[in-house]
């Protein structure tokens, strides 16, 4: 899983980029994974003037080998908010303005097929049929967006966030290195 937001913009006092952007992918990742990262690595730039962390890349290791990566930059020339979910059937990706789109994985025995066949490799949208897990996950995140449910975001899920972001931050200082989280 990767998420990508760059806010071209002035560092707002006293905060940094993970707590003001990264923080929403942190809320969606603890709230789409029903595990929980066992250590966060992260790397960062932090601002001369402030000290502050304003260009972050930060990597949740999970049990079962999964990594997510989040990007988070007030410093770039262009604003992207960009998420990839890459498993075994493919990947499902959504660019702001773009839209979501789902492309599936191609069969090791179907790579010689794609000399004959190269639409297999173009991707398709999502069906949103209300049995598919895809759609249903999909539109349980988009509920709140669009205004049709309330976010239910509890204390347990906040501080499991804080302690991520202050993980992140001891792995920054300690040159990349990973923090192990307490389960």
């Amino acid at each position: 899983m990767a998420f990508h937001q760059n806010e071209p913009r002035e560092q707002p006092a006293g905060t940094d980029v993970m707590r003001d952007l990264a923080i929403h992918d942190l809320a969606c990742l603890d709230s789409l994974l029903t595990q929980r990262p066992l250590a966060v690595s992260a790397t960062g730039e932090r601002s001369h003037a402030s000290n502050e962390v304003s260009r972050a890349v930060i990597s949740l290791h999970y049990p079962d080998g999964l990594c997510a990566t989040i990007e988070a930059d007030w410093l770039s020339p262009r604003r992207q908010r960009h998420t990839e979910i890459i498993g075994d059937q493919g990947s499902l990706v959504r660019t702001e303005g773009e839209g979501l789109t789902f492309t599936p994985a191609i069969p090791a025995a179907s790579v010689t097929d794609f000399v004959q066949a190269p639409e297999i490799l173009c991707p398709a949208p999502v069906r949103d049929t209300p049995d598919e897990p895809l759609a249903r996950a999909v539109a349980q995140f988009a509920r709140p967006i669009r205004g049709g449910a309330a976010v239910t975001t509890g204390a347990a899920q906040s501080g499991r966030i804080l302690a991520w972001i202050e993980a992140a931050e001891r792995s920054i200082d300690a040159g990349g290195q990973p923090v192990p989280l307490l389960l």
